[in-house]
């Protein structure tokens, strides 16, 4: 999977250099099957602001919580609280574990899917925004999560669900690099994606077929064009250790899943303290995402797409 193209129409192993177009250096490396990382991507002092200013949000974020934490009793039951423990020895501290800011619709853990948030993106966001757009295909980005990483922590490998979210899905990485793992889609990724709590906002098998033949509006490939209602024969095989990948992401890069690799590849970072014998520090990272909550997709991976499940096949 991961023989890496430049970004013209030779082939090759070394990366391609490019300006942006406020005049600095980027790094761009290409890979097969949809995957692109951007190197450099912002100039050192926008980069660092924009870190700075990620830091101050989970700040923020920590003092709220440290706030709404000090008006709850010390050995107070929030279950029962007529109920105060005697004897209680204290807590152990709890491991510090990877945390999220929503910005535009929110990213449901449970489902994968988004649920609706009326905090818009701030400016720095959309200033961040207007500098991708020229590396992707008219995305309408209308959803950020911002997520912080402790060292050692990590996100269970998946595939994004593809009706809600459209084609190109983008990661920023700021603070320490780290290493993200690819892996294509076996049996054991579809029943994860579709397990009963994962398919809490799709639609019904009749509603399915009635929209496979409406894709003018599709996340997919096919746009204005009639779904099949077949799945197409691209079936999950078992388990591959073979086709498991990983790729550094330094901080300051960005990393463009698009095609196959956003349709029928696990993403994920795995937790542990070390990549290639580096000791981890504090990642943050930006995720982006094009929204649409009416959406209805029409890839060419229909054994992972929601929008596919529940079809006749030919």
């Amino acid at each position: 999977m991961y023989d890496s193209r430049k970004s013209t129409s030779r082939t090759g192993s070394s990366p391609s250099s490019a300006q942006s177009d406020d005049g600095h250096d980027q790094e761009i490396i290409e890979y097969n099957n949809g995957l692109t990382l951007i190197n450099h991507f912002l100039p050192p002092e926008a980069y660092h602001v924009l870190l700075e200013t990620i830091k101050e949000d989970f700040r923020e974020l920590e003092e709220t919580k440290r706030r709404e934490q000090s008006t709850i009793p010390q050995n107070h039951d929030t279950i029962n609280p007529s109920i105060t423990p005697k004897n209680s020895q204290p807590k152990a501290k709890p491991k510090l574990r990877r945390q999220a800011i929503h910005y535009g619709p929110k990213y449901d853990y449970t489902t994968n899917h988004a649920c609706p948030n009326s905090i818009p993106n701030p400016t720095y966001i959309q200033n961040l925004i207007e500098r991708i757009k020229p590396h992707i295909r008219g995305l309408d980005i209308n959803q950020a999560t911002i997520q912080y990483y402790p060292p050692g922590s990590g996100i269970p490998p998946h595939i994004d669900t593809h009706s809600c979210f459209e084609d190109e899905i983008l990661s920023f990485s700021l603070g320490a690099g780290v290493n993200m793992g690819f892996q294509r889609g076996d049996w054991g990724t579809r029943e994860k994606m579709f397990a009963p709590r994962r398919c809490a906002a799709i639609s019904t098998s009749t509603s399915n077929s009635d929209v496979a033949q409406n894709t003018s509006g599709s996340n997919g490939n096919a746009t204005g064009q009639t779904t099949h209602s077949s799945t197409p024969s691209t079936s999950p095989k078992p388990s591959e250790p073979s086709t498991y990948h990983e790729i550094h992401l330094p901080p300051n890069s960005l990393c463009i899943m698009s095609n196959e690799i956003r349709y029928a590849w696990t993403h994920g970072i795995r937790s542990r303290a070390t990549d290639d014998g580096i000791k981890r520090g504090d990642r943050y990272s930006i995720t982006f995402r094009k929204v649409d909550f009416e959406g209805v997709c029409a890839c060419q991976y229909g054994v992972w797409c929601d929008s596919q499940q529940g079809k006749s096949k030919d």
